[in-house]
């Protein structure tokens, strides 16, 4: 959820912040209270943020029944946000790292993340949200075809422009280009010039990575996989 909520977050102007399902974690509260944030959105249903925390918050809810729809409201509410490009993203919803990877792009862009199920294809509610909304131009597939089919061009038809941003594994690493806001693959950092943070799920990494142009890549095979390196 906190990934699909990535462009979301870009369109908005605004940080990603994690909470704990049931509470909101001191942490939490504290980055929220420095912003002094007024306008807070949940992504995600009651079973990843309770109805409580977001009582607490006074905040909106942009959710699905599941990962997957989750990623759809949060294209849509993207593009009810005005601030969308017209560039919509398609990575594996059956993990988390090519997601991440392309994360602080989709925040720098405003590009919405798609899900693509276990067989690499896009579920039809995500074909249709796509098809609907008239304003994409490119799609960027994330990873190989074994994560992410080419039956996605055949489901969404010949109206886009695709590129894949795909490396040999998920540790290999893309740089964004400020200027033409496209990804060039650089290869994975060598040690020693990376900062790993040790909870993938600290998307707030993400957002800081973006407002700095720095890639994000996934802790290499000597670290723990629940990890980020930025550098």
């Amino acid at each position: 959820d906190a990934l699909s909520a990535a462009a979301l977050a870009g369109a908005k102007g605004c940080p990603v912040v994690m909470t704990e399902p049931g509470a909101l974690g001191g942490p939490s509260s504290a980055v929220l209270s420095r912003l002094g944030a007024a306008d807070v959105t949940v992504v995600g249903g009651p079973s990843a943020v309770s109805e409580a925390v977001a009582g607490q918050l006074g905040a909106s809810r942009v959710a699905g029944a599941d990962r997957y729809a989750t990623a759809v409201e949060c294209l849509r509410a993207v593009r009810a946000s005005g601030g969308a490009s017209d560039t919509v993203v398609v990575a594996t919803g059956a993990g988390f790292a090519d997601a991440l990877s392309i994360g602080p792009w989709s925040w720098l862009t405003a590009s919405p993340i798609l899900l693509a199920q276990s067989d690499g294809t896009l579920r039809q509610d995500a074909v249709d949200a796509v098809r609907a909304d008239g304003g994409f131009k490119r799609v960027v597939l994330v990873g190989g075809t074994s994560v992410v089919s080419d039956a996605v061009r055949d489901q969404l038809g010949p109206s886009y422009a695709y590129e894949r941003l795909g490396g040999a594994d998920r540790y290999d690493l893309y740089l964004v280009d400020e200027e033409h806001h496209r990804l060039t693959r650089v290869g994975a950092c060598a040690p020693g010039d990376e900062l790993v943070l040790p909870e993938y799920a600290t998307i707030l990494a993400l957002a800081g990575c973006a407002l700095d142009d720095a890639p994000v890549e996934t802790a290499g095979p000597s670290g723990p996989l629940n990890g980020l390196a930025a550098r």
